[in-house]
């Protein structure tokens, strides 16, 4: 169902979830045959906040070596980033901080060569434009921030930024990295 785009999306999207839930409750048995099949390109081909979610899901559970197979996909995520959709925005900027968590050097090099940080920008500016509209304002993550820069669990431009940096100069020293990310402040 999730593949076959005679149904509407909604009904694709609600047989995602179960995919994804699938995956969850036996991961040894299931994630065989989400990466063999279709499942991943057509979750991306659907363009919808909820599918990037499952895939993001999908990403934590299954780790580098989904990553590895979407290799060829990621350019249409970072477009995703250019979305009307805000919710579709949030939920390719969560995919995408995923992916470069697990990324290998090509890919954070593939993320980089297709203009990611320009992207980057361009949903920076729509959240300082967010902020500065009002004194308190809903985050993306639907908790309230204050103006004058109270936390949220939101993912911010800067993080994603962070961890592409950190990747980059670190390479593959893993716990250099996580220790970077969480000495980090928002």
């Amino acid at each position: 169902m999730v593949c076959d785009s005679k149904f509407s999306n909604w009904v694709r999207d609600q047989a995602a979830l179960v995919v994804l839930g699938l995956i969850k409750f036996n991961k040894d048995v299931f994630v065989g045959l989400v990466r063999m099949g279709p499942i991943v390109r057509a979750l991306i081909q659907m363009v919808s906040s909820c599918s990037i979610q499952v895939l993001t899901g999908l990403v934590k559970i299954i780790r580098t070596p989904l990553v590895d197979d979407i290799n060829g996909e990621i350019p249409r995520i970072i477009s995703l980033l250019g979305s009307e959709d805000l919710s579709t925005k949030v939920a390719a900027m969560n995919c995408i901080l995923e992916i470069v968590f697990l990324g290998r050097e090509e890919v954070i090099g593939l993320m980089l060569d297709k203009d990611l940080i320009k992207k980057l920008m361009g949903v920076q500016r729509l959240e300082v434009g967010l902020q500065s509209k009002r004194t308190k304002w809903k985050c993306l993550c639907g908790g309230e921030r204050a103006k004058n820069g109270g936390k949220c669990g939101e993912i911010s431009i800067f993080k994603v930024w962070q961890v592409l940096q950190c990747k980059w100069k670190l390479g593959k020293d893993w716990s250099r990295v996580r220790k970077e990310l969480l000495n980090w402040k928002y």
